[in-house]
């Protein structure tokens, strides 16, 4: 038998092959072990933001049409390959410190790729990560990317507490941790906020969360 030997299919095997761990990696495992929360892994969590993301950037377009749309949809595939490394983290647990780890092993999974293509995966990856400089040059792009992650806690926690007995807790602790930033989001997105995070849903959020004022109160770690 012939050798063959070509770099790019072997770079871009080994990156395919590596990103399928995502589906070793259990989202949410906190209530998961409790049975708070139905099992998901990171890849599957992957399809749906990019579903999610679709379905939100087609609506925001109508209202927005200068926005870069593909760069976060890229965003939306990549965002979680780190946790590859790392494993999940959920919301109240997050550190800089794993926000690190994870980027350095994103970089270290795209290092054989041609510099322009590592860049533009790079740039998209950072929209969860935005520097001040990067703020100024992709507010839109970095607000729409914030709105489809953040919603999609939202979605999935609900679906928790719409077939789960025991998952209002998720449903609680997660709107707690996300309803002033999609108020905010959607204050900035008129497309989000018209269709997705309305008033009337806020107001339905805020008289639900009033009804479990000091319950439910999630701590570090637990």
């Amino acid at each position: 038998m012939g050798e063959l030997n070509i770099p790019i299919l072997d770079s871009l095997e080994k990156i395919l092959s590596k990103s399928i761990g995502m589906q070793e990696v259990i989202r949410w495992e906190k209530y998961v072990k409790k049975g708070e929360a139905r099992k998901e892994n990171s890849l599957q969590h992957t399809y749906k933001a990019s579903l999610l993301g679709c379905i939100i950037l087609d609506n925001e377009l109508s209202y927005i049409p200068d926005i870069d749309a593909y760069l976060i949809l890229k965003a939306t595939v990549i965002h979680d390959l780190g946790e590859i490394a790392t494993g999940d983290t959920v919301y109240i647990d997050k550190t800089e410190e794993k926000d690190k780890e994870e980027r350095d092993f994103f970089q270290r999974l795209f290092s054989t790729l041609p510099k322009s293509i590592k860049q533009d995966l790079d740039l998209a990856y950072c929209l969860q990560h935005a520097t001040d400089e990067l703020k100024a040059k992709y507010y839109k792009e970095i607000n729409l990317f914030e709105a489809i992650e953040r919603f999609g806690y939202v979605v999935f926690a609900y679906r928790e507490f719409k077939e789960n007995p025991k998952g209002k807790k998720i449903f609680v602790q997660t709107m707690r941790n996300q309803h002033e930033h999609l108020i905010r989001l959607a204050h900035e997105l008129p497309g989000f906020g018209a269709v997705f995070y309305t008033p009337e849903v806020q107001q339905d959020v805020e008289e639900f969360l009033k009804q479990y004022e000091g319950q439910f109160i999630e701590q570090k770690g637990e």
